[in-house]
C-alpha cells in the first residue's frame, strides 16, 4: 500500500514541477536554463513513476488516470505559456486539445485488480 502512495506521490510531484516551469516561462528575463532543468526533472519523474510502478507491481486505474491527467495538464500549461511568450503559434492549443477530446474513455480498460478510480 505504501508504495502505492509512493508511487502516486510521484505522479503529483509533477503538478507542482509544472506550476513553477509555468512561473519561470512567464516571468524570468531569461527562463530558459530553469525550464530545461524543471523539464528533465518532469521527464524522470514521469519516467520513474512509470518504471517503479511496473516493477513493484503497483499498477492502479487511479495512477493510470493520474498520470494522463497530469502529462496532459503540463502540455497545456506549458503550450499556452509558450504562446503567451510568443514562442508557440495560440492555434495550436486547440490543436493539442482536440486529440484529447476524440478518444472515448473507457475505465474498465485500464483498471486492474478492481481498483475503483477516484472521480
Amino acid at each position: 500500500m505504501i508504495r502505492v502512495v509512493l508511487v502516486n506521490a510521484l505522479t503529483l510531484s509533477r503538478v507542482p514541477l509544472t506550476l513553477m516551469f509555468r512561473t519561470m516561462l512567464l516571468f524570468k528575463v531569461n527562463p530558459f536554463l530553469p525550464c530545461i532543468t524543471l523539464f528533465a526533472l518532469i521527464a524522470v519523474s514521469d519516467y520513474l513513476d512509470g518504471k517503479l510502478a511496473r516493477k513493484y507491481d503497483v499498477q492502479t486505474g487511479t495512477g493510470a488516470v493520474l498520470d494522463v491527467m497530469v502529462d496532459f495538464f503540463f502540455i497545456i500549461a506549458a503550450c499556452a505559456s509558450l504562446s503567451f511568450r510568443g514562442l508557440f503559434p495560440g492555434w495550436m492549443l486547440v490543436g493539442t486539445e482536440y486529440p484529447e477530446r476524440q478518444q472515448p474513455y473507457y475505465p474498465n480498460q485500464i483498471m486492474r485488480n478492481s481498483d475503483p478510480i477516484i472521480p
